[in-house]
């Protein structure tokens, strides 16, 4: 019982991480959100990054567990797969490549993950853009 408790809470967590990884990215930042009252069901944007937050916590601690008591059979997994062929199991090496590209190629903002990054600026202009045409500003 206790994993498919787990299991579940780390497959939850991890969608609720999605859809607000989705929505931040998205919506204005700070200081316009709050001018122009964004909100996505009824939520304010701090309310949404403090839901990624405490849902990013949940996940990791979901995570550490849920390799825990999975932990001889990925042991396994990665043995059994280096037996038969005498070597790292390529599915480990493609994972640890694709983590290493995301994650160093983020800090040494190496395209298409700058775009990623740049996006958010794309999306701030175009909310100050319509802050414009609609000629709505804060204290009005």
């Amino acid at each position: 019982m206790t994993r498919k408790i787990i299991s579940l809470t780390v497959f939850i967590s991890f969608a609720v991480l999605v859809l607000t990884s989705i929505l931040l990215y998205i919506a204005p930042h700070n200081q316009m959100a709050r001018q122009v009252g964004w909100t996505f069901l009824s939520l304010h944007k701090g309310q949404w990054t403090s839901l990624h937050i405490t849902g990013g916590f949940l996940f990791i601690v979901a995570g550490i567990w849920h390799t825990v008591i999975n932990w001889r059979v990925l042991v396994n997994y990665i043995r059994n797969k280096s037996r038969a062929s005498f070597k790292i199991p390529v599915a480990l090496l493609a994972a640890l490549a694709i983590n290493a590209f995301i994650y160093i190629g983020t800090v040494a903002h190496i395209p298409p993950l700058e775009h990623i990054l740049n996006g958010r600026g794309v999306l701030g202009i175009f909310y100050q853009e319509q802050e414009s045409v609609s000629g709505f500003r804060a204290g009005d």
